[in-house]
C-alpha cells in the first residue's frame, strides 16, 4: 500500500510525539511519503520513503482564529493545502491527514489532494470543536464546525482519539456517509525507575493548565495534605499559575510549589516522583483523555487522576489499582496523596498491562490498517 501522510507536526510537541510514533510503525508496513511544515523528530525515521517540506506562513494564532470565526477557514491553512495538492503529482492509496487543534491544514490539503481512487483519512487527537464548556460557544465555535463539516465531506474515515470524542464528532458534525472510529493516542516504551526512600514527598504534573482543566482542587487538596506531611511539594512542569489562583494561599503552601520549565526529557521528574498527577476538565461527560495519562501509563510511579464522571479516563482506568481515582474533590486528592504516601512502596503495576496494550502503537496501527483495508475493498 502507498501511503501519503500529511501533517504540520512531526516535532517534540505533545501531538508531534504522537504522530512520529503512527509514521514510524505505518512506515515499517507500508510505503510511505510524508509532507509536513517543519520536521524535528525526536526518533529515527528512516522507513519513510520521501519526506517534502512545505513552509506555511502564519501571522499568529489570533489572526487565523478571526479567519476561522469570520470564513469558516484559516486562509494560511488553505494556501499551505492548495499549495501542496499543487505540487504532489503522485496518485496514493492512501491519503492520511493527521492533525490537532489549530493545525488543520493536512486535512485541508487531503481534501484538495484526493482523487476516486484514493482513500482520504483523517486521524485528529483533538475534538474539534470541543465540547461547549471547554471554550463557549461563540462565532469560533461556528466556524469550526463550518470547516470540519466542509472538509471532512468526502472523507472515507475520520479517526479520534477517544469513543467519546467520536460520538461526540457524529452529533455535532452530522457525519452521516464518513465512518467514524476511534484509535487511543500511542504510548512511549515502559520506563522503569528505582524506588529509593525520600524525605520529600514530590506530586508532579506534567503539561498545561487552561479552560476547563483547573487546579483549584488539587492546590486546596495539597494543602490540605501539609498539615500532615509538611515535607511534601507539589511540581508543575511545563506550566504556570495566575496570581488569581494563587492568592488564598500563604507562604508556607506556596513554599512547597514548584513551577519548573518545559522539558522534553521529563525523566528526573518521574523518577522523583512519589505519584504522578492528572487532571480532567471540571465538567461531566468530557470527550478527552489527556495525553500525558499515555506517558504516566508507562511509568512505575502512583496515578492520581482527577476526572469527572463518565469521563474516557473514568472508563478505562476504573478498577486499576494504581491509577487512584478522584472526584474534582479536594479532600479526595488529599485522600489520594495520603494514600500514594503510606502505601506507594506496596503498589505493583501488573494491574496495568492489559490497558497499556490498548496504546501499544503497534496495536493502533493494526486497528487503523485493519479499517482501512476494510474500505479499499
Amino acid at each position: 500500500m502507498e501511503i501519503l501522510i500529511l501533517t504540520e507536526n512531526v516535532d517534540k510537541t505533545a501531538c508531534g510525539i504522537v504522530f512520529e510514533r503512527l509514521i514510524k510503525e505505518i512506515s515499517v508496513r507500508h510505503r510511505v511519503d510524508l509532507v509536513t511544515v517543519g520536521f524535528a523528530p525526536s526518533m529515527e525515521l528512516n522507513e519513510v520513503s520521501k519526506i517534502f517540506i512545505f513552509e506555511k506562513e502564519s501571522r499568529g494564532q489570533q489572526l487565523s482564529n478571526f479567519f476561522i470565526s469570520e470564513t469558516g477557514v484559516d486562509y494560511y491553512d488553505l494556501f499551505w493545502g492548495i499549495k501542496v495538492a499543487q505540487k504532489i503529482e503522485k496518485k496514493y492509496d492512501v491519503i492520511l491527514c493527521l492533525i490537532s487543534n489549530f493545525h488543520y491544514s493536512p486535512m485541508i490539503a487531503g481534501y484538495y489532494c484526493k482523487d476516486e481512487k484514493s482513500k482520504y483519512v483523517v486521524y485528529n487527537v483533538d475534538s474539534t470543536p470541543a465540547p461547549k464548556e471547554w471554550f463557549g460557544y461563540d462565532n469560533y465555535y461556528k466556524g469550526l464546525v463550518k470547516m470540519m463539516k466542509k472538509y471532512l465531506k468526502g472523507a472515507d474515515v475520520y479517526f479520534l482519539a477517544t469513543k467519546q470524542m467520536a460520538e461526540h464528532a457524529v452529533k455535532i458534525l452530522s457525519m452521516k456517509k464518513t465512518i467514524v472510529d476511534y484509535l487511543y493516542t500511542p504510548a512511549c516504551e515502559p520506563r522503569f525507575f528505582p524506588h529509593t526512600n525520600r524525605e520529600i514527598f514530590n506530586f508532579v504534573y506534567t503539561g498545561n493548565i487552561y479552560a476547563a482543566r483547573k487546579a483549584d482542587y488539587l492546590l486546596k487538596g495539597f494543602e490540605k495534605l501539609l498539615a500532615c506531611y509538611p515535607n511534601s511539594k507539589l511540581q508543575f512542569v511545563g506550566t504556570r499559575l495566575n496570581g488569581q489562583t494563587l492568592a488564598p494561599y500563604d507562604a508556607r503552601v506556596l513554599s512547597k510549589i514548584e513551577f519548573l520549565p518545559y522539558t522534553n526529557n521529563l525523566d528526573p521528574y518521574y523518577e522523583n516522583a512519589t505519584a504522578l498527577i492528572d487532571i480532567d476538565a471540571d465538567f461531566e461527560n468530557d470527550v478527552y483523555l489527556s495525553s500525558k495519562m499515555t506517558n504516566y501509563l508507562m511509568v512505575n510511579r502512583p496515578i492520581i487522576s482527577e476526572t469527572g464522571r463518565n469521563s474516557p479516563s473514568r472508563h478505562l482506568f476504573e478498577g486499576i489499582n494504581s491509577i487512584i481515582q478522584c472526584d474534582h474533590d479536594p479532600q479526595q486528592l488529599c485522600d489520594a496523596m495520603k494514600q500514594t504516601i503510606e502505601t506507594g512502596h506496596t503498589i505493583t503495576y501488573d494491574d496495568r498491562s492489559e490497558v497499556i496494550k490498548l496504546f501499544d502503537v503497534k496495536n493502533v496501527v493494526d486497528k487503523m490498517m485493519r479499517v482501512i483495508t476494510e474500505i479499499q475493498k
